[in-house]
């Protein structure tokens, strides 16, 4: 099953929101396993009845159910399409896009659609055919600097850049991650009214946490100085880079948990290395449990793309909300969160950088912060970000 019931503040559970009877539909050609700012945007939607019915709309593979219901109003509907699933050339994926954009709307045309959320610019001309029919809003959220990612060639960025600009009049409302990228759209494409919705989890501070598991399970003792990586293993994110600097550490240790390309790579550095540990990843819901159990948090994303550069990984909120100060790149909006809550820091992503803040930081340090990281995440949590949201799909809708 998908994830577990989000936490709703009860505040804004009982303002009072009129349904808007009808269908809204959240299009992104995956096969939404790991959809948590999704999962999180119409879960807000859900409790506050501003939709009668929410579909999320994805990809079939493997033996996935087609239909899954999250409540009594969110369902996943995978829809079928082989080009995508399987890794096939750039025209053949092409081909799979159109394929499933075609399934999809042949599905939900006939249905009172009135409201289309696109969270890829792949998907956003099909929230246009679904607007041209249908006359129902367009919310368009971006879940990157979509047109300058890490895969873009050249020729994409300028051919995304393009269909992204003849995209935006038909678009009612966009909602990004962040204020870079915001800014970014902003003087992009001329846009005065742009929604920052950033993936803050749901309040819950460090206190409320139940004793780690994570050194129990690893075996390490609460002596030891230990940082922790979350998240996807894949290039771009500081993985090689961790792996070399611990290479050169000696008295702390880092525990990777989480999927990805590179998992190979570092559960052989786990089986060669004393100060390498690897956990598997764990339910979203128990994730802070588990980072609580470290003293430090990592997210040092690499300079690969533009969209990467503006970008604030969920881990950063996740850290800081576990009661853990974070260790991020020298990156305009990472350094904002890390200024803003005085709870970690910044250095420039390579081996160097990392191993000598290591060797000057100590546990007493890591704990002074902690304080700073609990008051920042008490002020900063989903809840401030739902009541943002509520509010701009009233005055849209």
């Amino acid at each position: 099953m998908l994830g577990t019931r989000l936490m709703i503040n009860p505040e804004l559970a009982s303002m009072p929101t009129d349904t808007l009877k009808g269908l809204n539909l959240h299009l992104y050609p995956s096969n939404l396993q790991q959809a948590s700012r999704m999962l999180r945007i119409t879960g807000t939607l859900a409790s506050h009845k501003i939709f009668s019915e929410i579909y999320l709309v994805g990809l079939q593979t493997g033996d996935l159910p087609e239909r899954e219901r999250i409540d009594s109003t969110r369902v996943v509907c995978r829809v079928i399409a082989p080009f995508l699933v399987k890794k096939r050339s750039v025209g053949r994926k092409v081909i799979g896009l159109l394929v499933w954009s075609f399934r999809v709307f042949s599905l939900y045309a006939g249905k009172d659609v009135v409201c289309v959320n696109p969270h890829s610019l792949t998907t956003l001309p099909l929230a246009i055919l679904f607007k041209a029919v249908k006359k129902c809003k367009i919310v368009y959220d971006t879940h990157e600097l979509e047109t300058e990612t890490s895969s873009s060639t050249p020729l994409r960025r300028v051919l995304s850049k393009l269909l992204e600009r003849m995209c935006m009049p038909f678009v009612d409302l966009v909602i990004v991650v962040g204020d870079y990228i915001g800014d970014w759209y902003s003087r992009a494409y001329n846009l005065r009214d742009i929604m920052v919705i950033k993936n803050y989890p749901n309040i819950r501070s460090a206190q409320d946490l139940d004793s780690s598991p994570l050194r129990s399970e690893l075996g390490i003792s609460d002596q030891e100085f230990v940082v922790i990586y979350q998240g996807l293993l894949a290039n771009g994110r500081g993985i090689e880079l961790l792996l070399n600097a611990f290479s050169a550490i000696e008295n702390k240790c880092i525990v990777f948990m989480g999927h990805g390309p590179l998992e190979d790579l570092v559960k052989h550095a786990a089986n060669t290395r004393t100060n390498v540990l690897y956990h598997d990843p764990v339910a979203p819901n128990r994730v802070l449990e588990y980072v609580s159990g470290a003293d430090v948090g990592v997210s040092l994303i690499e300079n690969i793309s533009l969209s990467y550069y503006l970008s604030c990984p969920n881990k950063i909120f996740e850290v800081l909300s576990a009661g853990l100060p974070v260790i991020t790149s020298d990156f305009p909006e990472m350094k904002n969160i890390v200024k803003q809550s005085q709870a970690g820091w910044c250095i420039e992503p390579e081996t160097n950088a990392l191993v000598s803040l290591l060797g000057s930081i100590s546990k007493s340090d890591t704990q002074s912060m902690s304080v700073n990281a609990k008051k920042w995440s008490i002020s900063h949590n989903w809840e401030v970000q739902e009541e943002k949201l509520v509010k701009a799909y009233s005055a849209i809708l």
